[in-house]
């Protein structure tokens, strides 16, 4: 049976109350409510809830939270499926756009509901024989966002999951806000007044502040490229969500390769786009959060991060 989790953004409440659950959705603020095969709600985590700019009081105080809602009934479980079907072929529905993936994916979003569809097409018999091993690639992605949202850092939040008949998976997630680093930097950022230098400034600072917590806690991402995280700006500071998670791992203490592999990864735009003192203020944050390496190892692992992602560009920027 496949377990049905809903967790859904809270622009598209009138959508889902007008077309698919009247009288059926329940708004709860500040946490995220999950549904087991027979409807019972088996998960409320605090820490998950996001801003999505909705405010409201926990415990007191003031703080942002994405507003989840409960859902009762399996009917939009059933359009959902439906949708995957279509979307597995050659048919688009309606307020559905294709998005462009590897060979490996079939990537769909539909803006009106900010939901995503991924689909894991079949590989190698090889990959076939690991997944036996190490799960499939749609169930590490899946569990590898629970794993992150429970620890506190932003991961897409799971929607749907199941099976195809041509032996595919698929999981739909919640589109998370913001935009990719890559495009905060080459497009948003790429000026140079000065309030775009501030922001500029506070978001490689953050940046590396939220790369060091997550690899503080044991994670690594299966491939931290610019474009694997996003960043959105909320009241003047910003706020990261880990995407594509399938390949992560979680190893305390983590391997300083792993680190590395990281942080070159991330660092991997061109010098046009990202110089050599917005590269040091990345790595330097990110050290500051390393509390389990000793100050001379964060700084071997930094200065090694950023020579090693300098020799893999060109020698002048284009």
């Amino acid at each position: 049976m496949v377990i049905v989790a809903v967790s859904l953004l809270c622009d598209t409440t009138a959508w889902l109350a007008d077309l698919i659950l009247p009288a059926m959705i329940t708004p709860r603020c500040a946490g995220d409510y999950r549904i087991s095969p027979c409807g019972a709600p088996v998960t409320a985590n605090l820490q998950s809830a996001r801003s999505c700019g909705i405010e409201c009081a926990n415990a007191g105080a003031q703080k942002f939270y994405r507003r989840n809602f409960t859902i009762s009934t399996d009917a939009h479980a059933e359009q959902l499926r439906e949708w995957a079907v279509q979307l597995s072929g050659d048919y688009l529905p309606d307020d559905w756009q294709r998005v462009s993936s590897s060979a490996s994916t079939r990537v769909a979003v539909n803006p009106t509901l900010q939901l995503y569809y991924k689909e894991y097409l079949p590989r190698s018999p090889a990959a076939a024989l690991r997944a036996q091993v190490k799960g499939s690639r749609a169930t590490r992605a899946r569990l590898n966002a629970e794993a992150l949202l429970q620890a506190g850092i932003d991961a897409p939040h799971n929607v749907l999951w199941g099976q195809l008949p041509g032996g595919g998976e698929y999981l739909y997630t919640v589109a998370a806000p913001g935009d990719s680093i890559q495009r905060w930097l080459c497009e948003t950022l790429a000026g140079r007044n000065a309030e775009q230098l501030r922001l500029r400034r506070q978001l490689l600072h953050a940046l590396g502040t939220f790369i060091g917590r997550v690899h503080a806690t044991g994670f690594i991402h299966g491939e931290l490229r610019p474009d694997n995280v996003l960043a959105a700006l909320v009241k003047d500071q910003f706020r990261f969500t880990l995407i594509n998670n399938e390949g992560n791992t979680q190893r305390i203490p983590t391997p300083g390769k792993l680190l590395l592999r990281n942080l070159v990864q991330m660092n991997s735009l061109p010098l046009a786009v990202l110089g050599r003192t917005d590269r040091m203020r990345f790595l330097r944050a990110w050290r500051r959060q390393m509390r389990d390496l000793s100050p001379m190892e964060g700084k071997i692992l930094a200065a090694e991060a950023y020579h090693r992602a300098l020799r893999k560009l060109p020698a002048k920027p284009p």
